[in-house]
């Protein structure tokens, strides 16, 4: 992984789109300030919210299974990677270190299970420079307000509107 072709974004929100009754995972990127929507599965946006809050789960669901399984094996994930979009798809890489080597396995993923599991491990999360140029969106929101949100309504009619462009490039 090239350093200054990938950026490191935090996980803003999970949203439900209103016109196609979809979850989005908006993904923030400090530095350029910008976002990048990605709409995601209702499973999926489930098993980021348990994983973004903290929440702890009488039994393991799918996330964690595989995180205990990685660390069973005596690996650790080391990242994940949001690597490409093509033809309105964002395929994603989970990175997983083996133990006492320097090599990282790569293995292919979803950007939403990607998420899931760099959230349930705590490990950094990066997105290709080139997906941002390309679909990023300005972050409408004041940063000082990204630590405590809370919206307007016109600022959430702001970000309905950023979505819709957003789905509109992602299917062209």
């Amino acid at each position: 992984m090239k350093p200054n072709s990938y950026s490191k974004v935090y996980l803003l929100a999970l949203l439900e789109e209103p016109m196609l009754n979809s979850p989005v995972m908006i993904l923030h990127e400090p530095k350029s300030d910008r976002i990048l929507p990605i709409w995601i599965g209702e499973l999926e946006a489930r098993a980021i919210a348990v994983a973004f809050q903290g929440i702890e789960t009488e039994r393991p669901l799918t996330h964690t299974l595989l995180k205990n399984t990685i660390l069973g094996l005596g690996a650790k994930l080391n990242r994940v990677v949001i690597e490409k979009l093509a033809g309105g798809t964002y395929l994603a890489q989970i990175w997983i270190m083996k133990a006492k080597q320097r090599k990282s396995v790569l293995i292919d993923s979803r950007p939403s299970d990607a998420v899931a599991m760099a959230l349930e491990t705590g490990r950094p999360i990066y997105v290709a420079k080139a997906i941002l140029d390309a679909v990023g969106q300005v972050n409408p929101f004041p940063s000082s307000q990204l630590k405590n949100p809370s919206f307007t309504p016109e600022e959430v009619q702001r970000l309905r509107n950023l979505l819709q462009k957003a789905r509109e490039r992602e299917e062209e």
